[in-house]
């Protein structure tokens, strides 16, 4: 009879044993799995650029950047897309662009419960630009020409200014300064119950406090002492 060959059966390994070709194959695999699942999040080190050398960035596209050349350089051949609306309109049609409204209309009224009153020509008119604390000195001057300055006597501190020019109508009100007394009342303008800073000019005050289509309303008042 035939003996029958049996199979070795796998035996642990000790130290000085040599791995099969397939259990090398099978430590390879596993290997390679590990690193794949590794390399899924990669972790570099931080980045340092030289100082010596900064690194340039260079990009490119079809759009092209805006451009300056004198009048007298312009040969004919020139691209209209290269030239603003307004240009095109004002060369070919004769037309100049609409001039922006500089001036704002507003309203000036004492403070609800004030006894400082000041004579007004109604709707007034100033530049946008105009600072909140040349409106405070057109106030108190007015009050310095139309009250006695013995009703005046405030704990508020003196209000300084240089000379401003306010329109009522179609009039023209000149406040600047002028040898009165040195005791002035310190005068607080606000809009929509707040307080205004000096600094803000009447376009601010309209859009980011008044923030309505009518015709600014501006209120003041004595400075109420700290």
């Amino acid at each position: 009879m035939a003996k029958k060959k049996h199979k070795p059966k796998p035996q642990a390994l000790t130290s000085g044993d040599v791995l099969s070709v397939k259990d090398t194959k099978k430590n390879l695999n596993a290997s390679k799995s590990e690193d794949s699942s590794a390399g899924n999040d990669p972790v570099y080190p931080p980045f340092e650029f030289p100082s010596i050398s900064p690194p340039s960035i260079i990009t490119e596209g079809s759009q092209g950047g805006p451009w300056r050349k004198k009048i007298t350089e312009f040969t004919g051949t020139e691209d209209e897309k290269d030239f603003p609306l307004w240009c095109l309109d004002a060369v070919l049609n004769n037309r100049l662009p609409p001039r922006e409204n500089t001036k704002l209309s507003f309203f000036l009224h004492p403070c609800e419960g004030s006894n400082v009153q000041v004579v007004t020509l109604g709707k007034l008119s100033a530049p946008r630009i105009l600072r909140v604390h040349k409106v405070t000195n057109y106030v108190v001057e007015k009050m310095v020409l139309d009250s006695p300055l013995d009703s005046l006597a405030t704990d508020g501190a003196s209000v300084s200014g240089g000379p401003q020019q306010l329109f009522a109508g179609n009039g023209l009100l000149t406040a600047g300064s002028k040898p009165w007394q040195k005791l002035r009342p310190s005068i607080e303008i606000l809009c929509n119950n707040q307080v205004l800073s000096p600094e803000w000019s009447l376009a601010t005050v309209r859009t980011f406090v008044w923030k309505k289509p009518e015709d600014l309303i501006l209120n003041y008042r004595v400075a109420v002492a700290k």
